[in-house]
């Protein structure tokens, strides 16, 4: 037991060791990376939750210009590496779709007719129990036309059945919403906490059901209403001398619809104007082609960025004084150096090469790029290996020259000091 214990917390451990924050994968697209183009701004829309796909969590960091989403980029919560599989990048992107617009649409005006709501629920709740409270009186009226045994009462009495039989169906209705309601809030309130690839289609699966049910809601009310209209008429204009004129409107009375349903025409708009922006929704979800290529191009733009602007071991081996391409490439063809450096004919190519290099990568053709770094790799290893041509050492030649310069002057000094002591005693031995 306490073995098991230990693995459990091993485990945790291990996997909070790897975790990344909201904030660190934000900081990996935008600056410890180069998947942005110029303008574009990263960040993690709202919900601000890692999603769960095939037992990895993952950070989607939406890249913005303009408060429009250029591409996701889908980041592994354990390996910090970017999803390149094409099925998880999919279903990784329409998730994160679902769940951010679906949390924008709840904190829109929206959000107060939202179908899976405490409220929705108890608006049908309530519906259940006034509709059945409806048909003992349908049933007397039912009961009443029976009794007058009329070709006219007839069929009002077999209307009054099948308007019982509706709103007994719609009462159940009413029920079984209420509690769809319940079962679909409870799943997406853990659903928008903890997001799982595997769970998006049921979750959408709950709003088309909805819907479906609300549109037959619709239809079976419409179809009461009718009826009920058809059978006060009927009362209205029956001629019989069986029922006075009280006696019909205290029917007609009998067949008003509780207070509750004289909100369900303006339930009906809003709900029909709701499921228009959640469908929306979903509807932004069934063409990610775009998205993935984006993403694809975004990643294969950064390999490129890491070979030119990246740490080369090969480069800094050859001379540690350099640590990528691009910053080699500069060095050599620096106007101060480029004439001085043995290889010339590789200067000459590096010059072609790196300004290809550059040009391509700035003109979006990656993989032209990546083929003119690898070429200026080359030169200016080769640039390196040969190097500049060594300086002379003049030292001995210059110490050598001060010398005899020395012995010149010592010697000069030498015979002058020499003459002036025989000038003197020349001079004292002319004087008398």
């Amino acid at each position: 037991m306490k073995k098991g214990i230990l693995f459990i917390i091993i485990i945790l451990l291990t996997s909070m060791a790897f975790a990344i924050s909201p904030d660190e994968a934000i900081t990996f697209v935008s600056t410890a990376n180069n998947f942005l183009l110029s303008g574009e701004v990263a960040g993690i829309q709202e919900p601000r939750v890692m999603i769960a796909s095939e037992k990895s969590d993952y950070w989607v960091v939406a890249v913005l210009k303009d408060n429009t989403v250029n591409v996701y980029i889908p980041l592994n919560n354990e390996t910090s590496r970017v999803e390149e599989g094409d099925v998880t990048l999919r279903k990784l992107i329409e998730t994160n779709i679902t769940i951010t617009k679906i949390i924008q649409l709840k904190n829109s005006s929206y959000g107060l007719n939202w179908p899976f709501s405490y409220t929705t629920r108890s608006t049908f709740d309530t519906l259940a129990n006034d509709l059945l409270g409806m048909v003992p009186r349908v049933v007397v009226v039912q009961t009443e036309m029976k009794k007058l045994g009329t070709s006219e009462s007839r069929k009002l009495e077999l209307l009054a059945d099948d308007t019982q039989a509706l709103i007994e169906e719609l009462s159940l209705k009413s029920k079984s919403i209420a509690e769809e309601i319940d079962k679909a809030r409870a799943y997406e309130e853990k659903y928008l906490l903890q997001p799982d690839t595997n769970q998006t289609k049921k979750y959408k699966d709950y709003f088309y059901e909805h819907y479906d049910d609300i549109e037959e809601y619709r239809t079976k009310f419409t179809k009461i209403e009718t009826n009920l209209n058809n059978l006060k008429q009927g009362i209205a204009t029956l001629q019989t001398t069986s029922l006075t004129q009280t006696d019909k409107d205290g029917l007609i009375n009998y067949l008003k619809l509780p207070l509750t349903t004289a909100k369900l025409p303006s339930f009906f708009s809003q709900a029909n104007q709701t499921k228009t922006a959640i469908e929306s929704v979903f509807n932004s979800t069934t063409n990610i082609e775009s998205l993935v290529l984006n993403l694809k191009t975004r990643i294969l733009r950064n390999d490129t960025w890491k070979i030119i602007y990246g740490n080369n071991t090969k480069i800094n081996k050859t001379n540690n004084n350099f640590y990528s391409i691009s910053e080699a490439a500069k060095a050599i063809l620096d106007e101060q150096n480029a004439s001085y450096w043995i290889e010339q004919d590789g200067v000459s190519a590096l010059k072609v090469n790196w300004q290809q290099t550059e040009t391509r990568y700035n003109n979006q053709e990656y993989e032209k790029a990546k083929e003119y770094a690898k070429k200026a790799e080359s030169n200016i290893i080769s640039i390196f290996e040969k190097g500049m041509p060594a300086v002379e050492d003049n030292t001995n030649d210059l110490l050598f020259q001060i010398i005899i310069v020395l012995a010149v002057l010592g010697v000069g000094l030498f015979i002058f000091e020499n003459y002036v002591k025989k000038k003197k005693k020349a001079e004292e031995y002319e004087q008398p």
